[in-house]
């Protein structure tokens, strides 16, 4: 309560005790399975077979050594939205370390790229480019290295030999972590040039320096840059070649006169610069204002090292960084490019490591890592190269256990800890061992529904035999479906066998949209649009048998191939969760109701707690009723709510317990509709 100590008026808020329960989703499914590409272990949110396809590739092809269950999970997920389903969860698994479950044997293709430092020694493997998932699909990836620039700038005064900084013209631009390269430059226009001898000849008064025209010679081992730095190379000569004013430079020899980003020569009008001393690589430590010669300026900071007199005139100062193009194969189209990255640690905004993350990030094809502590180093520009080391998809030894992964590293279907809203779980092509584990987990967290797929062969054996001597429990928390649906493959469109719950888990999505949980996902409104045929017909007679056991027939109608069973794999053995859509209720109905009323925890546990949570409870389940998943001519015949001093004796409250007793009576579909008719004699009406 507040304390008032002075006179004034006060407003105060007063809860009024409703908290409105909302009802959770029962439409979003999880599916487990191998895929070729995308994240593995985790579990993925994904909105639309084209997305899916994005994140984790098509249908994996089976051969000799990947086994024929592999190109389920992509049909699966595309039956779903196929069949209107709007949300699933998806998670990738491959084979884990027996030894550590915590490590997958899937690994990522990548390549290495060298750097040189200032000194022009190779720093190898400076630079990792990564498939961004592990698998195979890497391999086919090829990266190209360029180097680039963000700016120029000039010096504001020329360098001493005793110089600790260098002073430049201010630029908004410069910024702490950039690498900064520069040389006294001589700069030419091409007039010829000479592919098979890689020589080129600059025009005419052409040559400048300082915007000066150059008096001096070009010697050997001058670096020579395009203004794109698509091209940066030596000049290799014999002997110095002298520039004389009014004629032309010509028999300027470089180790290539190709461009690095398209393999294209240099041409006459292309501009190219020359390193007319050693260049200075730096890396800015600090930045502050100062004052040259009465104008505005740049101070500089950067690690120890002696710099070259410079001359600010002649100077040309670059900010080094570098770009890298993606492509698939020898593909010409680029996929992506990624610009002005840096290896210097200081330089988060643009660090590789930051801006093509390991695990994550814009790009959906690479991932980078820097693997050198220098920070003063320069890459090479490259041709387009294949991510061609390693690359694996982790496929050999897989197991059930990889499927049902562990709770520890929350891999496989452990996965969906993480994915609370999760309701409908799918493991396409599921055998019985493996079916049964995934429908433990599902009786275990209260909150999944699992549908079984039938095995491969609708003939070997038998699906009643199948169903009674394979070890898969009596459970309300799954369904088992027969037979497998036949589709296009995707590539060649010939007729293809596949486990069919994707596309069920799409009619279980659609007819929640549509009617409601309540409603049984069969039937006319269950018509499986993405199936051309079935793996086997089913008779009347046979669906007769088949049912009793609890299996659910997919039949071809004169309407269509729909789904013609809702019964739970318990429905022997416990008549009251018989049915599909009773239990998938419930499942809504428990998950709503805790968690609307976690604001319960830690409330004085009192009558006025107790007519709270009857209230929210009531309201909520009112709801229901008026939209038909509960049945009653009344909310009394419908449902009851009790939480009151009989439900929550001293002995309870002082055991800091609450206890509320909920009764419901939910719609359950009309299975067998029977018409009774007779004859009768004309005029009656008996």
């Amino acid at each position: 309560m507040a304390t008032y100590l002075a006179p004034g008026v006060f407003v105060e808020e007063k809860s009024s005790g409703n908290k409105p329960i909302e009802a959770v989703s029962t439409s979003i499914a999880a599916f487990i399975g191998v895929a070729s590409m995308g994240p593995i272990g985790r579990a993925t949110l994904i909105t639309s077979a084209a997305e899916f396809a994005r994140v984790f590739g098509g249908p994996m092809q089976p051969d000799a050594t990947i086994p024929a269950l592999l190109p389920h999970l992509a049909y699966a997920v595309q039956h779903f939205f196929a069949e209107r389903g709007t949300t699933c969860y998806v998670v990738r698994t491959a084979h884990y370390d027996v030894a550590n479950p915590s490590v997958v044997t899937a690994t990522r293709a990548y390549q290495d790229f060298n750097a040189k430092d200032a000194a022009g020694t190779v720093v190898a493997g400076a630079l990792r480019v990564l498939g961004k998932t592990e698998g195979a699909w890497g391999k086919h990836l090829k990266v190209q290295v360029l180097n680039s620039s963000k700016y120029m700038v000039r010096l504001a005064q020329s360098t001493t030999a005793t110089d600790t900084s260098i002073s430049l013209v201010v630029n908004e631009d410069v910024k702490v972590g950039d690498l900064l390269w520069g040389f006294e430059a001589v700069s030419g226009i091409v007039d010829a040039v000479n592919s098979a001898t890689n020589t080129i000849a600059l025009r005419a008064d052409s040559v400048t320096s300082g915007g000066t025209t150059y008096t001096g010679s070009i010697t050997t081992g001058m670096t020579v840059i395009t203004p794109d730095f698509a091209l940066i190379q030596k000049t290799n000569l014999a002997a110095p070649i002298n520039v004389v004013a009014g004629a032309q430079t010509a028999g300027i020899i470089l180790g290539a006169v190709t461009r690095d980003d398209t393999g294209a020569s240099l041409q006459p009008g292309d501009v190219v610069t020359f390193a007319a001393a050693t260049p200075i690589l730096l890396v800015v430590t600090k930045t502050s204002p100062t004052v040259v010669a009465g104008a505005p300026a740049m101070r500089i900071d950067y690690a120890p090292q002696v710099l070259p007199v410079l001359d600010k005139a002649k100077t040309m100062i670059f900010a080094r960084d570098f770009k890298l193009r993606v492509r698939a194969g020898d593909v010409p189209d680029i996929l992506e490019t990624h610009e002005h990255l840096s290896l210097v640690d200081a330089d988060r905004a643009d660090h590789v490591d930051e801006r093509l993350p390991f695990d994550g990030g814009p790009s959906r094809f690479i991932a980078a890592l820097d693997r050198v502590t220098a920070d003063a180093i320069l890459l090479d520009n490259t041709t387009f190269t294949a991510l061609g080391n390693a690359g694996a998809d982790g496929l050999t030894g897989l197991t059930d256990a990889d499927y049902l992964g562990t709770e520890a590293v929350h891999s496989g279907v452990h996965a969906l800890d993480l994915a609370k809203d999760a309701s409908i779980l799918c493991i396409p092509g599921a055998a019985a061992a493996l079916a049964s584990q995934a429908i433990a987990y599902c009786e275990l967290r209260k909150g999944l529904f699992f549908i079984v797929d039938p095995p491969p062969d609708p003939l070997a054996p038998d699906i009643v035999t199948y169903r009674n001597t394979a070890p898969m429990p009596a459970s309300s928390y799954a369904a088992l479906y027969y037979p497998r649906i036949k589709v296009p493959e995707q590539g060649t469109g010939k007729l293809i066998s596949v486990p069919p719950s994707g596309a069920i888990a799409g009619v279980y999505a659609a007819t929640d949209g549509a009617r409601g949980v309540h409603k049984a996902p069969a039937g006319l409104d269950a018509t499986l649009g993405v199936a051309s045929a079935l793996a086997r017909e089913v008779t009347r007679a046979q669906n007769d048998v088949y049912y009793q056991d609890q299996i659910n027939v997919i039949r071809k109608m004169p309407f269509g191939i729909v789904v013609w069973g809702a019964r739970t794999l318990d429905a022997a053995a416990d008549p009251e969760w018989k049915y599909v859509n009773v239990r998938r209720l419930f499942i809504m109905l428990e998950r709503s109701i805790e968690l609307g009323t976690q604001w319960v925890t830690f409330e004085p546990n009192d009558s006025t707690l107790w007519k709270s949570i009857t209230r929210n409870v009531r309201a909520f389940l009112k709801i229901q009723w008026l939209e038909g998943k509960l049945v009653g001519a009344t909310e009394d015949q419908a449902f009851f709510v009790k939480c009151d001093a009989s439900t929550n004796p001293p002995e309870i409250v002082e055991a800091g317990q609450v206890i509320t007793e909920i009764g419901v009576a939910p719609s359950k579909p009309a299975e067998f509709v029977v018409f009774r008719i007779r004859q009768m004699a004309g005029g009656s009406r008996t």
